[in-house]
């Protein structure tokens, strides 16, 4: 019975595990002006500038070895950080690369490198997104 017991208890934890590790990423997609994330797909407003990776350009970084943290608060009130290299080989973190949420139009270009969301969008994601979470923005 206790070895029973014992075998259910570890192959909880083993599905527990797997299930924790395999987080959905959040796929930028620049041409459509959009966001994934878990199967839903979220209107987004990236660099008005384009993309690149450049400290000062307003544009918005590509890339695929990217990874989310949190702010709990910024300018935009909680909001997600984009950390990692871009493409280039560039460390984001410096350039303070968020999505966060806003009141402008969503669906084209403004921003000056974040990656714009609706206000809802921006809480749904920092409540939902866990620390460490894949991001990948591409063209």
């Amino acid at each position: 019975m206790r070895n029973l017991l014992l075998l259910t208890v570890v192959a909880f934890l083993s599905a527990c595990a797997t299930t924790s590790s395999e987080k959905p990423p959040l796929i930028v997609d620049i041409s459509d002006q959009e966001v994934s994330y878990d199967g839903e797909t979220y209107p987004v407003s990236t660099g008005l500038k384009g993309t690149g990776s450049v400290l000062g350009s307003n544009k918005t970084p590509i890339g695929e070895d990217l990874y989310v943290g949190k702010k709990k608060k910024g300018k935009y009130g909680p909001c997600l950080e984009v950390h990692g290299k871009c493409e280039n080989g560039i460390e984001q973190k410096e350039r303070y690369i968020e999505f966060h949420g806003t009141s402008q139009r969503l669906g084209v270009p403004l921003s000056r490198g974040c990656i714009r969301t609706s206000w809802a969008v921006s809480r749904q994601f920092y409540e939902e997104v866990p620390v460490g979470t894949s991001v990948i923005i591409k063209r």
